[in-house]
């Protein structure tokens, strides 16, 4: 929007002092060329969501800080993946994902963990189908392919679906974000807990979240940015706790719903 003038920079509203208050990696996200074109509200992350249960009753240990390989992740899987009623057909699996705009999501932190890059070094070229990528997207179309993943995982569509494949016990693991932690502690009637993407060449995870801006046709915008500057102040964070969301703000850590939730 900002490399195509519908958008205002704002570089001179706010100070370096307060920009400072921001995560670097938030910031670049919505800025280009030097001028920034949004300032981040709330960022989110992803991480791997587990049934603690369906690990010890594998005789898995439950994962901890340190993450999965890769290789680990897929043993792991298969030993999750199992027929518990004994009629001869799996009815619980080791992993699940979303498909759509979701796999994206799901993807990227193992795209980028393998070394995948989405652009050549002058942006000009696609480069997701590099030999990096290729191999990001096999080892998880191949989980789906080996029945790792359940057969109707091509219809999780929405967050609701893959969400309703866990809470029912019919998938062990799978991949999500901070804004699934309050429909699981609603929902969920079994321990749970989350852990890191699985590293490869390096350790990956996924920025998402949401930035304001000011349309460069604006009536009033300074209006607009008091409001943009109120809602991305210290005061604000305790709005974001409704939606399990995390301020994009380096003092985020101390906003009181993240401090109670060790989630």
């Amino acid at each position: 929007l900002g490399a195509m003038g519908h958008s205002e920079a704002m570089n001179n509203y706010r100070s370096p002092e307060r920009l400072r208050e921001i995560p670097k990696g938030a910031l670049d996200s919505s800025s280009y060329q030097g001028k920034i074109y949004g300032i981040p509200w709330y960022v989110d992350t992803t991480l791997i969501f587990y049934n603690k249960e369906m690990f010890r009753a594998a005789g898995l240990p439950i994962p901890g800080n340190s993450p999965m390989t890769w290789a680990e992740l897929l043993k792991t899987a298969e030993a999750l993946t199992k027929d518990t009623d004994g009629d001869g057909k799996i009815d619980q699996y080791g992993f699940g994902m979303r498909k759509g705009a979701g796999a994206a999501i799901c993807w990227f932190p193992f795209f980028f963990a393998n070394g995948g890059k989405l652009y050549s070094p002058d942006g000009l070229k696609a480069a997701v189908n590099s030999p990096e990528g290729l191999e990001s997207f096999k080892f998880l179309t191949g989980m789906y392919a080996n029945g790792i993943m359940p057969p109707g995982a091509t219809a999780y569509d929405r967050w609701d679906d893959i969400r309703n494949a866990f809470l029912s016990r019919k998938i062990a693991m799978y991949v999500t974000g901070n804004w699934e932690i309050g429909p699981i502690t609603t929902g969920a009637d079994f321990e749970w807990g989350i852990t890191a993407h699985p590293r490869q060449k390096e350790r990956s995870s996924f920025l998402g979240g949401a930035s304001l801006m000011i349309p460069s046709k604006a009536v009033n915008k300074d209006a607009a940015w008091r409001w943009i500057d109120f809602l991305t102040g210290k005061g604000s964070m305790k709005y974001l706790a409704e939606y399990d969301r995390i301020p994009a703000r380096n003092d985020a850590s101390q906003a009181d719903h993240i401090k109670a939730n060790p989630l």
